[in-house]
């Protein structure tokens, strides 16, 4: 005997009068054909507590006995009853028919569904045409094929339609003793107490609150997209926005769906944690202030180095000195539990910010060496951002629209011309021709095109697939006019020259020394070693991996320098250390007077490459080699080295 029979035996027993099979399936919501058919399963169970089912043609159906057993039987089903779930009701249906479908399984039967509700199949497929109808109007599709339906739309349309659902159905938003309670009834317990206590850990860990009366939202969607990702269904992936700000708090949405999950932050998927990013956002997030000393003085020293790199003064942004403080605890943290943010968003910061990367990399650098703590790409990454935000306060960058509907390769090289003009500082996108609608026109500080854009009313520049001269000049006047020299300020995070004579100047310090007395290969390398100023870069097992090199093969070069280097899983510290010579001696086949002893780190080659590079592209100079060796001062070597002669 199922529930909708136990619910139909309760009805009968509750009666004192004949009622019509029709009134029982109306109140039941089933067919006449279903009452008839469970009327049969019941006659037994009537008979077995001495109760006679009375079938009357014009009258109806009643259940006949004495009142005794009828009460007896009664309450024996009313308490079985309690102790089932029951869904007498279309909108409690309905509830479960939404939750099996989103978060259960991404196809149900119309069988098992009516196993499920304890309903014949035809009741079910009325209560999925109204389902259906619901579901049109939230423009979401009810697919139905072979006996089995499935809701189709876009990822985010679903989510936030349930969402909507949820705190529309069960009243989420109005004042609830144990909001808990309520969720409970619609997702498994467990899930429901994980998400709520793992917030609350959160918001204490990242120093950040909500206002109570919305953090079911996020509850919600943390909730909804746990189980939709664990059935492999997320959100489409996008490119990185040019608002930055959803950004700031990446590092706490990634925590919190990672601890979901019970998954590796580098393993989610990366437009989902941006969702939760702007759930964060959109209700009202605040960052409490922290009073710990130690992270204070992380941010102070922080943002004063990257101000000395950058040649632009952070130090007076009170925003921004808030933002990395907060930052620090939780960072510290992960850094200490192994915890990575690492996944497609890092490697799109760096290579969209690449040169404020590479100072923030190198402030945090010294700050790592001073505090014994390990900075993870990916920390840096979104350190980088908040200075960014801090940038473009300063001056927000021009976002330039470029529409070219003739194919990949002719739009490659309109933006591979536009970028010899264009600052890397401002924002090339490429649009499609039918997404530049009047409202995304106006989002644009300019927009080029290579066809005619009649039904647009903002003013665009006209050229040809392939650029001419005279199209070049135009966009250039443009564009310059725009700028208006006013990004002067912000030209470091621009120039790769300076971001390289910073990380040489740092990989340099002190250890330059200059017309030494060493007589070979041996000695200088001995003295580099020996000499040098740090508590790093001393094992013998560097020492030997530096001889090794040389035995392979002279480091010497025609033009009077030696470039030795260590082996990088033997080096502890990145740096360079430079020697001059009283008089040259023979290294290989070379005289050499300079010597430049090359130490990188394994996994920051590709860091210091360009600062290398920026060196190396100089040493076939034989007149820059001797100016180097005929220096007097460290000062003279390094303007010498850096190219900053008068």
């Amino acid at each position: 005997m199922n529930n909708r029979q136990k619910d139909l035996a309760i009805t009968l027993l509750e009666q004192n009068s004949f009622m019509s099979a029709a009134q029982l399936a109306k109140t039941h919501q089933v067919s006449s054909k279903t009452i008839y058919s469970d009327l049969k399963e019941l006659q037994d169970l009537f008979l077995t507590n001495d109760l006679f089912l009375t079938k009357v043609p014009r009258h109806g159906i009643l259940v006949e006995g004495e009142g005794a057993h009828k009460a007896k039987l009664l309450a024996s089903l009313r308490s079985q009853n309690e102790l089932s779930i029951n869904y007498k009701d279309y909108s409690e249906r309905e509830a479960r028919y939404l939750y099996k479908l989103i978060l259960e399984a991404d196809k149900q039967s119309v069988l098992d569904l009516a196993l499920s509700f304890f309903l014949s199949e035809t009741s079910v497929r009325r209560d999925l045409e109204k389902l259906e109808h619901y579901l049109r109007e939230n423009k979401l599709l009810l697919s139905k094929q072979m006996g089995d339906v499935q809701i189709k739309g876009s990822e985010k349309d679903i989510r936030h339609f349930y969402r909507t659902y949820l705190i529309s159905n069960y009243q989420l938003m109005s004042p609830q003793e144990d909001i808990k309670k309520t969720l409970s009834s619609i997702f498994p317990v467990e899930q429901v107490t994980d998400i709520c206590d793992m917030i609350a850990k959160s918001a204490a860990l990242y120093a950040f609150s909500i206002p109570s009366h919305l953090e079911i939202y996020l509850i919600l969607d943390l909730l909804i997209a746990s189980n939709r990702i664990r059935r492999q269904h997320c959100l489409k992936e996008t490119s990185i926005e040019e608002d930055l700000k959803y950004l700031e708090v990446y590092p706490l949405a990634s925590d919190l769906l990672s601890q979901a999950l019970s998954i590796p932050v580098e393993r989610l998927p990366d437009k989902d944690i941006k969702d939760i990013c702007l759930t964060i956002l959109s209700l009202g997030y605040v960052t409490i202030p922290d009073d710990k000393h130690e992270f204070h003085i992380l941010t102070k020293h922080l943002i004063q180095n990257v101000s000395e790199l950058s040649g632009i003064d952070f130090q007076a942004d009170q925003y921004l000195y808030e933002k990395i403080a907060n930052h620090m605890r939780p960072m510290i943290y992960r850094l200490k539990n192994g915890i990575r943010l690492e996944n497609q968003t890092t490697e799109e910061i760096k290579k969209r910010y690449s040169i404020l990367f590479n100072i923030v990399w190198l402030a945090t650098k010294t700050v790592a060496d001073n505090y014994q703590i390990a900075f993870l790409d990916s920390e840096i990454a979104f350190l980088t951002i908040y200075f960014q935000i801090a940038v473009e306060k300063i001056e927000k960058p021009l976002l330039i629209y470029v529409i070219c509907p003739h194919g990949l390769a002719t739009s490659e090289l309109i933006i591979n011309a536009l970028k010899r003009v264009i600052s890397p500082y401002d924002y090339l996108k490429k649009i499609e021709y039918t997404q530049i609608t009047s409202h995304e026109a106006k989002k644009a500080d300019m927009i080029i095109s290579s066809v005619e854009l009649s039904h647009i009313e903002e003013p665009y520049i006209l050229v040809s697939p392939v650029l001419s001269q005279l199209e070049m000049e135009k966009i250039r006047d443009v564009y310059y006019s725009m700028v208006n020299g006013n990004r002067k300020t912000l030209s470091v995070i621009n120039n790769h020259d300076v971001v390289n004579q910073s990380l040489i100047s740092d990989l340099i310090g002190q250890r330059i020394y200059l017309h030494q007395d060493c007589q070979s290969l041996e000695e200088c390398i001995q003295y580099l070693v020996e000499h040098n100023d740090t508590n790093y870069n001393h094992s013998s097992a560097y020492r030997k991996s530096i001889m090794q090199r040389e035995s392979l093969g002279s480091t010497s070069v025609y033009t009077g320098i030696a470039l030795p280097h260590a082996s990088p899983d033997t080096v502890e510290v990145s740096q360079l250390s430079l020697l001059t010579l009283k008089n040259p001696i023979q290294w290989g086949t070379n005289q050499v007077g300079v010597i430049m002893l090359i130490a990188i780190k394994g996994g920051e080659e590709e860091v210091y490459k360009d600062a290398l590079i920026h060196i190396y592209s100089k040493i076939d100079n034989q007149n820059f080699i001797r100016r180097l060796a005929q220096a007097s001062t460290k000062n003279e070597f390094m303007r010498v080295l850096l190219g900053k002669e008068s």
